[in-house]
Parts: C-alpha cells; structure tokens; sequence
C-alpha cells in the first residue's frame, strides 16, 4: 500500500468521462438500389449511389451505423434495429430512382392498377406471399420496369399466364414476355408445347440461375 501511494497513485490516469462504447463490424456489397444490409438487424441503408457494386465495411454501436468503402467514410445513419426496413438517405440516391422513398404497398397496388386486372393480381399474390411487404418491393419494381419495356399489353397477357399456372418470379415473368409469340391469342395453353417447357415439373432456363 505504501508502494501505491508514493510511486503508482501519481502515475494513474483520470477514468474516462465517456463509458466505452462496443463498436461492431461486417462487410456487405452495395445492392443496386444504392443499400447495404446490416445482418444483425436485417435493416438496409443507403450510401452514394456512386457506390454502387462495391464491397464496403459497416461499423455499429447500439445508436450509430457507419459504413466505409477504403477506410473512408461513405455515409453515417442513426441506427434503426427494425427488421426488413430501410434507412434512406435521399442524396444518395442516382436522381432516375428519387421516388424510391415513396415505396410503399399502396404505392405499388397504384401502379398495378395503372397496367391491368392481371398485373395488379400478380403484385397482390407477391404481397401475401412475404412475411413483411417490404419483402416485395424489389421483386414488384423489377416487375414494373418489364412492363415498362415491354408494354402494359404484354405485361398483362404474361401476367395472366403466370398467374394461371402461379409462376410467381421475375424470371418466370420475363422469360413469358419474351416467348408470348410462342402462344397464339386464344389457344389453349394446357396443350400449348410452351407451357410443357415452362411446366414446374421440367428444368427450364431460368432453373440454373
């Protein structure tokens, strides 16, 4: 005790004013809608759109989530622990997908309307099919964006073929849009040769994906 006093005493530091703060860290890859998914949580947040496809370090405590591409800090957000939700950053986002803060269900349910009966099916069966609609946004979009380029007319008579034989994916979507000359208007697809390629019990393109 004697040592302490005369020698060590003098030579301890002041305790910190601050307690210590647990900082954990993940890697992830920047998802094209401009988000990374914090796994613990699996809750997304937006970084610079300019990130895009690059593999960043996110680093968190109980109320901060900071995310680094190179040792640099890309983009700060408060943390936010709900499952299936997303922490967005309107700057960061590529000035073509600004409405991306609009997604909602209603959202979704509106544009389904605007194309057809049939799309707006198709958008509802992917909705009760996810535990959260968050879930279906992407799925819903990449949708929306074939029916943009293909045009609502297709997107319908697809839709209403997959919906008949609840071939609920993107890519079931897409491949339909791109063989519809396969399927004459007004046959009968349960004898079309098409639909046996397409028949859930045989391997088709998309299988190997």
């Amino acid at each position: 005790k004697e040592q302490f006093i005369a020698v060590e005493k003098n030579e301890l530091k002041p305790l910190p004013q601050k307690p210590f703060i647990h900082r954990k860290y993940q890697k992830a890859k920047v998802h094209p809608n401009c988000h990374v998914l914090l796994s613990e949580d699996k809750h997304e947040y937006s970084v610079p759109y300019g990130f895009v496809g690059q593999e960043v370090e996110i680093g968190y405590t109980h109320e901060e989530v900071e995310i680094f591409c190179k040792m640099e800090r890309i983009a700060t957000h408060q943390r936010d622990k709900r499952n299936h939700l997303h922490s967005t950053s309107l700057s960061h986002l590529h000035p073509n997908h600004q409405d991306y803060h609009r997604w909602s269900e209603a959202f979704f349910i509106g544009k389904g309307k605007e194309i057809g009966a049939y799309s707006l099916q198709l958008i509802e069966k992917i909705f009760c099919q996810v535990k959260h609609p968050e879930q279906g946004f992407k799925l819903i979009n990449g949708l929306l964006q074939l029916a943009n380029k293909h045009g609502y007319a297709n997107m319908e008579r697809a839709a209403e073929i997959c919906l008949n034989y609840d071939f609920i994916s993107y890519k079931r979507v897409q491949y339909m849009l791109t063989h519809l000359d396969c399927i004459p208007d007004g046959k009968d697809t349960e004898n079309d040769l098409f639909t046996s390629v397409l028949h859930n019990n045989i391997r088709g393109a998309d299988y190997f994906n």
